[in-house]
């Protein structure tokens, strides 16, 4: 049966300016709808959004030539030709963060004027389909928790949503209440979620379906605010506890959730998220934060001292937002940035031999273990700060973790690798290696003001 778009009976085929659409489409339609007028009705105050001023993401120029280093390229074409799913996912992505992550090298390489045409409409569909997929994993989510959703909407009915302060103390409040209902909307929440850096990039770039592109934006509100309310709410030694069961500590969890909510302002126009993402920021910032003479560094929680590398490149990214989003307060995150970039140079170490060496991220001391998931935030930190000397020691020295040939997984970086051993481990994880890549663009477009970051 078909489904004439205008509401008349089809055309003949001879008239192909009258599109039909088939019966399962409408239906299909019918229910994006539904679930598309819930959330306009559930947070209204959301829902239409300010035109951002200053698009995160613009078109590099023609003529501005980005070169990458070799290691860019092979890592890229591995992930593209033997990890990529037509359903969206990417395969080997042991963090299950790849959907996250490929999405913001990806969109960028498709608004690269320098690269082939078809070769930019590969990523850009590439891109797409991993930000439908992610929507697609968040509504599954999100329909388990109407009750919740529900109990927000009542706070955003009772609170002055153009007052932060007033909306985040009732989003605490209710967090406190949400009993045992929070292991499970953290442990499969966060990385729905937070981790969703993907539905943030799409609801810039996304070039798909127009509706689900504004249902990427109604359901990654619901979510945030979830999420939020959580944050804002449960004893930071609780969230330890759960985030270490999908591989975060409290550190790194608040700060990507923070920075969520700051791409979120940037993505919408709407200045509510970015003061939320405050908020969120200067609970590390309180927190977390030890402070030593001349240096210092966000701990992995409140009350657990050990220093991560991972925690300082996540605070890293997050506070170059708000330093972005809030000019007011440049001196106080400028602070912060200068005293941990001060502490990561002086924990760098070299690995040698065999032909390889340079600078990394610092070891667990203990395991002598280098890590790629710290090296990378690291090095997106790094560059986002236009500390170059850093971020380029990091690049260079990125071959110590490439998996020798005959190994499943050759030719990508590596998870990790012991400094007291000839070579890395022979397993990776996809997402780890497409944040690395987006460093490495960011690094390599810290002089072409056409690009921000």
């Amino acid at each position: 049966m078909e489904i004439s778009v205008s509401g008349k009976k089809p055309l003949d085929g001879n008239n192909d300016r009258q599109r039909t659409i088939s019966r399962r489409e409408f239906l299909e339609r019918g229910v994006q709808l539904t679930s598309y007028l819930f959330f306009q009705r559930l947070f209204p105050v959301f829902s239409n959004p300010e035109t951002p001023k200053n698009p995160v993401l613009s078109p590099l120029k023609e003529g501005r030539q980005i070169e990458y280093p070799p290691i860019f390229n092979r890592v890229l074409s591995i992930l593209i030709e033997r990890h990529w799913n037509e359903d969206g996912n990417w395969s080997d992505d042991m963090m299950h963060d790849a959907t996250s992550f490929a999405p913001m090298i990806l969109y960028r390489l498709a608004q690269n004027r320098q690269l082939p045409l078809q070769e930019r409409k590969k990523h850009q569909s590439m891109a797409d389909k991993t930000v439908e997929y992610e929507l697609r994993c968040l509504k599954g989510f999100l329909a388990d928790q109407r009750k919740h959703l529900g109990e927000i909407k009542e706070v955003l009915s009772n609170a002055n949503p153009s007052s932060p302060g007033e909306l985040a103390v009732k989003l605490t409040e209710l967090g406190t209440t949400m009993g045992e209902n929070i292991n499970l909307i953290l442990e499969k929440g966060y990385p729905a979620i937070s981790g969703s850096l993907a539905l943030l990039e799409g609801l810039e770039s996304y070039k798909g379906d127009a509706f689900k592109k504004r249902e990427a934006r109604n359901h990654m509100t619901a979510g945030l605010l979830l999420v939020n309310s959580l944050f804002l709410g449960i004893n930071p030694e609780s969230i330890q506890k759960i985030m270490e069961k999908v591989g975060f500590s409290y550190t790194t969890a608040n700060a990507f959730v923070a920075y969520a909510n700051f791409r979120m302002a940037e993505a919408t126009g709407n200045r509510t998220w970015a003061q939320m993402g405050k908020i969120l920021l200067e609970k590390n910032c309180q927190n977390c934060w030890v402070e030593k003479e001349d240096y210092g560094y966000f701990k992995h929680s409140p009350k657990k001292e050990s220093l991560e590398e991972i925690d300082q490149g996540s605070m890293l990214m997050a506070l170059k937002k708000a330093h972005s989003l809030f000019p007011e307060k440049k001196q106080r995150y400028n602070w912060f940035a200068e005293k941990t970039l001060r502490t990561i140079r002086a924990r760098l170490v070299v690995k040698q031999g065999k032909g390889k060496g340079g600078i990394l991220a610092w070891p667990k001391p203990k395991e002598r273990l280098l890590a790629l998931s710290g090296s990378n935030t690291v090095l997106v930190g790094s560059a986002m700060w236009g500390d170059r000397e850093l971020a380029t020691g990091i690049v260079d020295a990125m071959s110590v973790f490439i998996i020798p040939q005959g190994e499943k997984h050759e030719g990508l970086l590596a998870h990790h690798v012991y400094l007291d051993e000839e070579f890395p481990v022979n397993y990776a994880c996809t997402g780890c290696n497409f944040l690395t890549l987006y460093g490495i663009h960011l690094l390599k477009t810290l002089d072409l003001k056409s690009e921000t970051i």
